[in-house]
């Protein structure tokens, strides 16, 4: 028996991919919560936005969030690139360690 049975839900309520909340109540809590987060984009850019825990801070940065960006990281190349240029910056000499060490350090990289 899973959670969601037993607990007679129909989806995830914590689950941080759902992009649209089903069922939110709207109460003054989180009214202000919204109404506060839009004064932070309208007027001053950024800000910090504190409350206790089960408060709705999630779900009420999920309702005004506009922008979601994912950052890829950089090419074997261009890590090799930015260690030469590294070196360089700390005074030494690029030659020092062969481009081939740089590249075979850093393709054997593991990502999890």
């Amino acid at each position: 028996m899973t959670a969601l049975s037993y607990y007679g839900l129909s989806f995830n309520p914590f689950d941080k991919q759902q992009v649209k909340e089903k069922g939110w109540f709207l109460s003054q809590d989180l009214l202000e919560m919204l109404n506060r987060l839009d004064y932070l984009k309208d007027t001053r850019g950024i800000g910090v936005f504190t409350a206790g825990p089960g408060m709705g801070k999630s779900f009420a940065l999920r309702q005004r969030i506009i922008v979601h960006y994912t950052f890829s990281g950089l090419s074997d190349a261009e890590v090799a690139d930015y260690v030469r240029h590294k070196l360089v910056c700390a005074g030494g000499d690029e030659t020092i360690i062969d481009p081939d060490t740089i590249l075979a350090a850093v393709s054997s990289r593991n990502i999890i």
